[in-house]
């Protein structure tokens, strides 16, 4: 049989049989392979949501295997025109058991084939809305999704978990990183630096350990994670990381779990200079915040300078907000919120106008409201159409914030589109699946992934992709 790196796909036009050479399949497919039915061969090089279709036709017996995320079909040929292990003796009774479809699909203008078949058939496009693509390798939440430099998308821990895995969206697949990291984390930080590793910092293990004063660095190139020298200068868990102009980073507030309380937040921030070394790099003391903040917004201003807003001072809901200079490294109080936001609350920094828009929260009741942040005032950034607290939010490449699950109390499938433009917010079809504490991540191609959570039964390795 034709090993599975040497296979290769052709690209044919629809109602042409002429073959161009297209791509080798890649090895991100990896070698686990789902067995559909009870007859048949076994197969190698084919990943576990690919099936074997039924209807195996001519001299000599062939299977497509097919993948089907959800609402969009995705349909895949790895058999080849000389292979009769493949398959079996017509009509293919090992072939069964195909999923049904969820839903419709768009049709792209070329089919994908193996040299040799001579019936096309056609890769399908995401419908516009929400899509299934594969499952992570672990069931995860309070997770981070840091988008790398190649495109492809790094999901590294979550409650109780050392582990990560790499997004590609060439082959909608997740492939466990060949390292781990060092310690299990949730509520940590990941930072993209400028030289396209990601700093990991702090977290906790669990709700029963201490916040941590560890970070690592995870390195594309490898795989694999290594430890910083240095510890950081505060403990941290639900604290905030994000890149200055210089390309270092600052990590501000957070629980240092200095006291018995269930959390204690600090006002300490904190620089990391990647300029020695990733892995050497030393944590240095910078100014501190007027209050101590856990699970603030941090959002880096056009002007490089970090807007701090909302959080929590233990059981004392904030509607205070501050900025750090990174050129006198200090924080400077500034306006007040409309209402309190903390506990869930997001914020992103809008494209056209370079406002800030800050939705939900929880304040002993669920938030629905939205503040707006402009020229260091704020003011009513409109009502959602829903309460929402531990959601995401993204800016998609039209400008418009894709706004998508959460909770209040339980976990959402709903979706909304706020337009800036007419600062108006719009219900969209539901997810798949309610989330809440998952991970939203702008892919180059303009789609949104979607992953892990809590649903209202359990922890989830699902995923989905928006498209918009």
């Amino acid at each position: 049989m034709t090993s599975r790196s040497s296979m290769k796909l052709i690209r044919m036009v629809p109602r042409h049989f002429g073959q161009v050479r297209g791509s080798t399949i890649p090895d991100q497919v990896g070698d686990r392979l789902r067995s559909s039915g009870s007859a048949g061969p076994s197969f190698s090089g084919i990943p576990s949501n690919f099936y074997r279709l039924p209807g195996c036709r001519g001299p000599r017996p062939l299977c497509f295997l097919s993948v089907f995320p959800g609402r969009s079909r995705e349909t895949r040929d790895y058999s080849t025109h000389n292979t009769p292990a493949i398959g079996g003796t017509p009509p293919c009774p090992g072939c069964g058991n195909i999923p049904p479809e969820a839903g419709p699909a768009t049709p792209e203008p070329a089919p994908y084939l193996i040299r040799g078949h001579r019936r096309p058939f056609r890769r399908f496009r995401l419908s516009p809305g929400f899509n299934a693509v594969g499952s992570m390798t672990v069931a995860r939440y309070l997770h981070t999704a840091t988008k790398l430099v190649s495109g492809k998308v790094l999901i590294a821990g979550g409650y109780g978990l050392d582990s990560a895995e790499i997004y590609d969206p060439a082959t909608r697949l997740f492939t466990a990183t060949t390292g781990t990291m060092h310690s299990a984390r949730y509520n940590h930080t990941a930072t993209l630096l400028s030289n396209g590793m990601v700093l990991i910092a702090g977290g906790k293990k669990t709700s029963l350990d201490s916040p941590l004063d560890t970070a690592e660095v995870f390195d594309p190139a490898t795989g694999t994670f290594t430890l910083v020298t240095n510890l950081m200068k505060s403990k941290r868990a639900g604290h905030t990381a994000i890149m200055l102009v210089s390309g270092k980073v600052i990590l501000i507030g957070g629980d240092d779990g200095s006291t018995t309380q269930p959390f204690t937040p600090t006002a300490a921030a904190e620089i990391y200079d990647p300029a020695s070394g990733p892995a050497t790099a030393t944590f240095t003391l910078t100014g501190s915040m007027s209050v101590a903040r856990a699970s603030p917004t941090t959002t880096r201003l056009t002007n490089g300078d970090i807007l701090v807003a909302g959080g929590s001072n233990y059981f004392n809901y904030l509607n205070s907000s501050e900025t750090y200079s990174p050129s006198g490294g200090t924080f400077t109080t500034g306006a007040n919120l409309t209402v309190a936001r903390a506990m869930g609350v997001r914020a992103v920094l809008l494209m056209a106008s370079n406002d800030v828009l800050l939705t939900g929260g929880y304040t002993g009741t669920y938030l629905d409201s939205a503040d707006l942040y402009t020229a260091g005032t704020f003011t009513s950034g409109g009502t959602m159409t829903q309460q929402r607290r531990s959601h995401t939010m993204t800016v998609l490449n039209s400008g418009k914030v894709l706004i998508a699950g959460g909770e209040n109390p339980t976990r959402l499938k709903s979706a909304e589109l706020y337009d800036p433009s007419t600062r108006t917010y719009t219900a969209i079809g539901n997810m798949l699946s309610e989330r809440a504490d998952h991970t939203e991540t702008l892919l180059q191609d303009g789609t949104v992934l979607l992953t892990g959570g809590n649903s209202n039964s359990a922890t989830m390795a699902s995923a989905e992709l928006y498209k918009e």
